[in-house]
């Protein structure tokens, strides 16, 4: 990744970091943090399931009023994390480029919710 390159600059202005934390899953995130022994258990506080980077995206019941920008990014590749997180998925075509609008909704949903570190 070229940081020079005009397709990463809005990192910097949308907190690279916070993609960072999506893609890698080490996020405030319970599912992370119990891995750690920060947090005692894995579960989201939906109580549904571990809060995992996915969970938290795509599923988590707490957010869904917040998923509104994400769903609104694709019909065809809802719930697809590579998707959402700039990267290429073993699925994709040879000549596939990354969805930058996808990306930054993923990184302005978890600011607005206040759950992953804003570096």
């Amino acid at each position: 990744m070229d940081p020079r390159s005009t397709n990463y600059l809005w990192l910097v202005v949308e907190r690279s970091g916070v993609l960072a934390q999506l893609r890698t899953g080490m996020a405030r995130l319970n599912g992370y943090l119990s891995r750690i022994n920060v947090a005692e258990l894995e579960q989201c506080a939906c109580g549904q399931a571990g809060e995992t980077v996915e969970h938290f995206l795509f599923r988590c019941r707490e957010r869904t009023a917040h998923r509104t920008e994400l769903l609104q990014c694709t019909n065809i590749h809802r719930g697809n994390i590579s998707f959402f997180l700039g990267r290429k998925s073993p699925s994709d075509a040879q000549n596939w480029t990354p969805n930058w609008e996808a990306a930054r909704a993923s990184i302005r949903l978890a600011i607005v919710t206040g759950r992953l570190d804003v570096v």
